[in-house]
């Protein structure tokens, strides 16, 4: 018996309430030649039981276990190094999959010769009823479509959805290809690394991947240590384009970065009421992290080191007295661009 088609791999750390539906979902699949393999990220509930049942009785399921906690994204780089698939898939275990996932990715990444990713569609559902909270599931590869035709790299449209696609396992074989080691915002680093290695994907709006929303999941929690993390998340991409080299779509992938973790501070504002200090000290740090980019240093002098003194921030238009426009950051990076790039 040859290899495995697609190694599934599964970080499990307190989902004990979701887990049984994931795996109802895996083992329906219409398609041979899968291998699952768990890692146990130390949890305190009974997650691993069922995962413990149904390996006792399949041969294809294998469980990796952590000597302690390290988070989801160091879960999974230890599952890349014992799968043996020809591609590699990422579930998240309080999410589930259509029974067609596999059978439909598989043969789609194998026809004309093979590609390197085939990607499905991810619907966003809600944790109680199941019912789709997606106004248009299907937008993110209508986006990675048109940005291909236009001659963009797929790292400036595929940002997110990791779940919903498998890759090609030669393409991890260098060991660059892993995913973050924070505890949020793990996969933007994996989707930026493997992106940029390849824009040969196929895409399909069908099979659909279930991203459960749940109000006590880590994606939904927004506070001071999830603020930090991001900032950490940040600046490892900056490390890889000053690994890689910047040009103007670098800039941009690290202003949708940017973009994204102000839209998390707004929130923070709104749902929370942060302390004087903790909002200062997020927002010196990504002052510090937005200035070693190149060609952003100059447009932010003056602006974004004293974001937190009043009178330094009368340029910008903040939200709800705390931050800055992002509006305005974006023409401020542009204008760098600009002066980068022509």
């Amino acid at each position: 018996m040859g290899p495995p088609r697609v190694s599934i791999i599964l970080p499990v750390y307190n989902v004990e309430p979701f887990i049984g539906r994931c795996i109802e979902s895996l083992q329906a699949q219409m398609i041979d030649g899968l291998e699952f393999i768990f890692v146990d990220d130390c949890g305190t509930d009974e997650s691993m039981a069922a995962v413990e049942e149904w390996a006792a009785q399949d041969g294809r399921v294998r469980i990796l276990r952590n000597e302690r906690n390290i988070g989801a994204g160091a879960s999974r780089n230890r599952g890349i190094e014992a799968a043996r698939g020809d591609y590699l898939s990422f579930i998240d275990p309080d999410d589930y999959v259509s029974p067609d996932f596999y059978e439909l990715l598989y043969a789609a990444a194998i026809a004309d010769g093979g590609h390197d990713m085939a990607k499905g569609m991810r619907d966003k559902v809600d944790f109680a009823t199941g019912d789709s909270t997606s106004s248009c599931p299907q937008l993110l590869n209508e986006r990675i479509k048109e940005a291909l035709q236009r001659g963009l790299p797929l790292y400036a449209s595929f940002r997110y959805e990791h779940q919903s696609c498998i890759y090609r396992r030669a393409l991890f074989v260098s060991g660059e290809v892993r995913y973050g080691t924070t505890m949020l915002a793990e996969d933007l680093l994996f989707l930026l690394r493997y992106c940029y290695q390849t824009n040969d994907i196929v895409i399909l709006d069908q099979p659909v991947y279930f991203y459960v929303q749940r109000p006590n999941s880590l994606i939904q929690t927004v506070d001071k240590a999830t603020m930090l993390t991001a900032l950490e998340s940040l600046a490892e991409s900056i490390s890889f384009f000053e690994q890689h080299g910047f040009d103007r779509m670098a800039q941009e992938y690290l202003l949708f970065r940017v973009e994204s973790i102000l839209k998390r501070m707004d929130s923070v504002c709104a749902k929370s009421n942060v302390a004087h200090e903790d909002y200062l000290e997020f927002t010196e740090k990504l002052a510090s992290l937005i200035c070693t980019v190149p060609g952003l240093e100059e447009a932010t002098r003056g602006y974004l080191p004293g974001l937190p003194v009043p009178q330094r921030v009368a340029p910008w238009i903040r939200i709800r007295d705390r931050l800055p426009s992002i509006d305005n950051l974006r023409a401020l990076v542009r204008r760098a661009c600009n002066k980068m790039f022509g």
